[in-house]
């Protein structure tokens, strides 16, 4: 089972809506919050006809205007290139606004309730770090452990291919399950494997059958 976060519209890439609130799937658009020197590849808004059709994704651009704003950009490029600069300093505004210098959910964030939407997941390597550490430096338990993969990451992109597709039996394929589990249906999908004929096992599986069409993410 693949857990898709992104999408093509138009031969451009787009993050899936995921937050719940455009101002956290607008901070969502950039996957590099952690390592600022890798930001030209991690950022979804590479452009301004991007930022039209992401807005158009969660509600904020009305479809029957997106075609009257793309041409727009492209008669008036250096506009739409300031529109894409602010759009992107609204970003982090809003991403510091939520989270403070040490990465742990603000006081805005918890006294709006947007902290109970933050989570933490857990990429284990040999750091030497426990979970426990950080769970309490970053202020929130651990949603999921996903275990080191690596090698098995790079095989998988080099090939056009998830981890998840080509390797179903390896442990970090494992977590990534648990966790798409955890996602979808939250709260439901434990109380239905139990009473699923068959038990868990069986209920996991009937799971795996009715997502297995969703779009793969891809390296």
């Amino acid at each position: 089972m693949a857990l898709s976060v992104r999408y093509e519209r138009d031969g451009l890439v787009l993050p899936r809506a995921i937050g719940g609130d455009a101002a956290l799937d607008l901070v969502n658009t950039f996957a590099g919050w952690d390592r600022p020197s890798a930001a030209s590849t991690r950022d979804y808004l590479q452009s301004y006809e991007h930022l039209v059709l992401w807005s158009a994704s969660v509600g904020m651009v009305a479809e029957a205007d997106v075609g009257s704003l793309r041409r727009a950009g492209r008669r008036k490029p250096a506009a739409a290139d300031e529109a894409l600069h602010r759009a992107k300093q609204l970003r982090t505004a809003v991403h510091d606004l939520l989270l403070d210098s040490a990465g742990t959910p603000s006081d805005v964030a918890l006294e709006t309730g947007i902290a109970d939407r933050l989570a933490l997941i857990v990429n284990r390597a040999n750091s030497g770090v426990s979970v426990a550490d950080m769970e309490r430096t970053v202020g929130m338990p651990a949603l999921a452990l996903i275990r080191s993969g690596g090698l098995l990451l790079v095989k998988a992109a080099n090939m056009g291919r998830t981890v998840i597709d080509l390797y179903p039996r390896e442990r970090i394929t494992e977590d990534f399950n648990a966790l798409a589990e955890r996602l979808v249906l939250p709260g439901a999908v434990a109380a239905a494997t139990e009473r699923a004929p068959g038990g868990p096992a069986a209920a996991r599986a009937a799971l795996k059958l009715l997502v297995r069409g969703k779009d793969t993410v891809r390296a």
